[in-house]
């Protein structure tokens, strides 16, 4: 649990585009990932779920930075 608050807290100290940047590489490792599995290269689906949990946790810090922006120029 730890570690999840410290990589959130990492996100949120990330500007926009290098959390774009981490989005397109962990998108790109799960297809690549998924092309293994269906191949049956990869046995375990376990690592791709991981990567999803991580894009999600990139999109939420996302959309609260895109929420604080918003507040802040009203």
């Amino acid at each position: 649990m730890a570690k999840i608050k410290n990589k959130m807290q990492d996100y949120r100290k990330q500007s926009l585009t290098s959390l774009d940047d981490e989005l397109n590489k962990l998108r790109h490792q799960v297809q690549e990932l998924s092309g293994q599995l269906a191949v049956g290269k990869l046995t375990s689906h376990t690592k791709i779920r991981a990567i999803r949990k991580e894009i999600a946790r990139i999109e939420t810090v996302k959309q609260e930075k895109n929420i604080l922006a918003t507040m802040s120029h009203e």
